[in-house]
């Protein structure tokens, strides 16, 4: 299964600023029959919420916590939150700023010596991700999983490669900067970050359970990262401490927006270093679209999002143990339904095909647009798909099952993926065009005797 590790949610937002408070019972009408539908058909469990005016307009969870549904969700369970962590450590560096005790533009050498051209990065590239730093939590995800390492380790490694970028010239996400300045916290505050936390924030703003840190504990309502094929099983689960400020906290959605509405509200930095965060890109993202603030997240199969709109005094917020719908449209809907519009359930109903039908698809693809390829094959009532540099499938790569929406039509909701194989008459399938992140790919099939890729034109 794909999996996809402290994603940025980066916010795509609502557009008409909200006169009156909308209709709560429109809001529960429409927004409970989509995620209840979602819900049922395995796609979505976790739990939401949409505040306006710091009052709940929306509140609901859905699913369980564990993979044979002896534990019920509900709206006080904990997630882990991935990324939106790092709108909480960024508050946290913008208090020592207010406190005095640091600058943004301070530069890292002071506390991080052994890392490259560390007199020249400063706060303020960590907080942006312009530092150039090598990405290592990002490309040695997998390894980390199994094998996580210490701080100390983390550091030589980092520090063993050269930076990608000079520092301030360019703008790469990067988990590392924001786990450094996680470790700053702790020496600059002489305690843990979940002690820095607790006291900086989490009491402050009444939200005691977002914490950073700890294993998952089902019996304390902390939900397992879940994955699903024919059922629901429970994956891997990362060693989290080692993602420090970057990804290491778990919360639920009424205290996310506890914080959300606090900082927004002046309660946590000074109007200054608010204006910092949000015009910097600090620990925010920001679309104008519809003008909310926020972050989103994921680790394991773990998704949250954190967003405020502050024109309409609305928070949106959801933590998922699962990953299996487009965020983004998790998002839009949320955001639709708190402007009072009506909310549409999706098509998500899995059209069976024969086995027969299937087989008409199998094969290899390519495109002169994207440099792999796109491998199909039929297996247990479903198509699979596998993108690789290599022409044959196999299972121990990543692979996904595709959601058939009608014959020809298949989807991949997790990415927002969507397969629409062309109807030209033949028994066996010659072309596709696939549609991923905004963008449309011809593809073509490859002879099934190609030895090497074909030209395509």
């Amino acid at each position: 299964m794909y999996t996809i590790m402290l994603m940025l949610g980066c916010v795509k937002q609502a557009d008409t600023p909200l006169k009156s408070p909308i209709p709560e019972n429109q809001v529960e009408k429409s927004l409970d029959a989509y995620f209840s539908a979602l819900a049922e058909n395995n796609f979505i469990q976790g739990s939401f919420i949409i505040t306006q005016n710091g009052e709940p307009v929306f509140q609901k969870a859905y699913g369980f916590l564990d993979a044979k549904g002896k534990y019920v969700a509900n709206t006080q369970t904990i997630y882990r939150i991935g990324s939106v962590s790092k709108t909480y450590t960024a508050v946290m560096i913008m208090q020592l700023v207010d406190e005095g005790k640091l600058t943004v533009d301070q530069t890292i050498d002071k506390w991080f010596p052994s890392i490259p051209k560390a007199d020249q990065i400063t706060v303020e590239h960590l907080l942006r991700h312009r530092s150039g730093l090598y990405p290592l939590i990002l490309e040695e995800h997998h390894v980390l999983m199994v094998e996580p390492i210490g701080f100390e380790e983390m550091i030589e490694r980092v520090a063993s490669h050269d930076l990608l970028f000079e520092p301030g010239t360019d703008q790469q996400y990067n988990n590392v900067g924001y786990v450094l300045l996680g470790h700053l916290i702790e020496t600059i505050d002489n305690q843990n970050l979940n002690e820095s936390l607790q006291r900086r924030i989490s009491k402050k703003v009444g939200a005691v359970n977002t914490k950073y840190g700890d294993q998952i504990n089902v019996k304390k309502n902390e939900a397992r990262s879940l994955d699903y094929g024919n059922e629901w099983v429970e994956s891997k689960e990362t060693k989290i401490m080692m993602f420090g400020g970057a990804g290491a906290m778990s919360s639920f959605p009424e205290d996310l927006c506890r914080f959300g509405e606090s900082l927004f509200g002046g309660e946590l930095v000074s109007d200054s270093s608010l204006r910092y965060m949000k015009d910097m890109s600090a620990g925010l993202w920001f679309n104008d679209e519809n003008m909310y603030y926020g972050h989103g997240g994921g680790i394991d199969e773990f998704r949250s999002l954190l967003e405020y709109n502050e024109d309409i005094s609305t928070c949106i917020a959801y933590t998922m143990n699962t990953h299996h719908y487009k965020p983004d449209a998790l998002a839009d809907v949320m955001k639709k339904a708190a402007k009072g519009e009506v909310v549409e359930i999706p098509n998500i109903e899995n059209v069976k095909l024969s086995q027969e039908t299937l087989q008409s698809y199998e094969g290899v693809y390519e495109s002169v647009e994207r440099p792999d390829y796109l491998i199909f094959i039929p297996h247990d009532g479903d198509l699979y798909i596998q993108e690789s540099d290599a022409m044959e499938f196999s299972f121990e790569g990543e692979h996904a099952p595709l959601i058939s929406l009608s014959n020809g039509v298949f989807a991949f909701f997790p990415y927002d993926l969507e397969i629409d194989f062309q109807s030209d008459g033949t028994e066996i399938k010659q072309e596709f065009y696939l549609r991923y992140g905004g963008e449309t790919f011809h593809y073509k099939r490859l002879p099934r005797d190609t030895k090497e890729p074909s030209t395509t034109e």
